[in-house]
């Protein structure tokens, strides 16, 4: 039990101080973890309610910035879809979520690595529909969300503040709105909450961290890095769950 919440701890360091250096989503980090020690089905939970308190502390700190009609429309598809998703969640084979989320990590680990210097969507209303349904299925699914969000919302931002704030801003409402109906299906229950909190307090420290060191460290191949590490968690998740 005692190691369980150090685990957690170091999880949410690494994912807060990443996540402010690089950019990358925290919940990224959390995924790679917690399904090992909570399951494919409640990791997603537990993920998401400790990203909860970096997202509210970066929207809080680029709400200047953020366009609230920009992100109207996002944030109702893709907490509808969410909901979908989670309310499904339970009728799902769990060997079959399982590999997905395998697959999932590869295809994420090839974007991050080949294709996401080159990628980039017009934010045409049908793109930002389908990438916002998207995004809510995944982070539904998986509590990983914001690779297509960030392909649509960057190009249209007027600068990178105003795309964190949206991100952000976006995230910490969805992220309630997931969380509330993980626990109104039971896939979030009390005996999570202190693993919870614990993440909260180290998420945010770890956001201080990578503050503090962001300007010593190459961006880049801490990026590649992470990224290899997804798609080799990927490929064992993938194989665990067809054998």
């Amino acid at each position: 039990m005692g190691m369980t919440y150090v685990i957690v701890a170091l999880a949410a360091l690494t994912a807060g101080a990443v996540q402010t250096v690089t950019g990358l989503g925290a919940a990224v980090i959390m995924m790679l973890v917690l399904p090992r020690i909570f399951g494919v089905v409640t990791a997603p939970a537990v993920s998401t309610s400790i990203c909860v308190a970096l997202s509210g502390a970066l929207a809080w700190k680029f709400r200047k910035k953020t366009n609230f009609k920009m992100i109207a429309l996002p944030i109702v598809v893709f907490g509808v879809c969410g909901i979908v998703i989670i309310n499904l969640i339970k009728s799902l084979d769990l060997h079959l979520i399982g590999i997905l989320f395998g697959v999932f990590l590869i295809a994420l680990s090839v974007y991050n690595l080949a294709l996401s210097a080159k990628a980039s969507l017009r934010p045409t209303k049908p793109v930002i529909l389908v990438s916002s349904a998207v995004s809510g299925t995944f982070s539904g699914l998986f509590s990983i969300g914001g690779p297509m969000m960030a392909l649509c919302l960057l190009p249209c931002s007027d600068d990178h503040e105003q795309y964190l704030g949206n991100m952000q801003t976006l995230f910490i409402v969805t992220n309630i709105i997931n969380i509330i109906a993980r626990i109104t299906n039971g896939l979030y229950t009390a005996d999570l909450l202190p693993y919870t909190l614990v993440g909260m307090a180290f998420i945010l420290a770890g956001k201080e961290f990578g503050i503090r060191f962001a300007k010593k460290l190459n961006i880049e191949v801490i990026k590649k890095v992470i990224y290899v590490f997804v798609g080799i968690s990927g490929a064992i998740t993938l194989v665990e769950n067809i054998f």
